[in-house]
């Protein structure tokens, strides 16, 4: 359960830091702007582990089903589930982001 706790909390972190990279005020010198870094600092490392969380929450998850003839639920979502619609999410955000690098390439951007 603490390692599903722990993904979540990582794809929130992911969420925010997502956000941060867009403000363009997020590099200022501005009173408290050092504790946003911090904070950045720390979702990226966080969002690194993501992907090694996930395999082994698949792993876990994949063997308890399989002891006890049940599907694992978390908050009555199938936890497999969860994951697979995260990383279909999260492909989509990357094949996204390196659509519109190469737009920006072709054009001279």
């Amino acid at each position: 359960m603490e390692k599903v706790e722990n993904w979540i909390l990582a794809r929130d972190e992911e969420r925010w830091l997502e956000e941060y990279m867009k403000d363009e005020n997020c590099y200022s010198v501005s009173r408290g702007a050092h504790k946003n870094l911090k904070r950045a600092e720390r979702a990226r490392i966080m969002v690194n582990k993501i992907p090694s969380l996930m395999d082994l929450l698949r792993a876990k998850t994949k063997s308890w089903e399989q002891e006890r003839n049940k599907v694992f639920l978390y908050d009555q979502i199938p936890l497999l589930a969860m994951l697979e619609q995260y990383n279909v999410l999260r492909k989509g955000g990357e094949e996204a982001k390196g659509e519109g690098k190469e737009k920006g390439t072709k054009f001279g951007i």
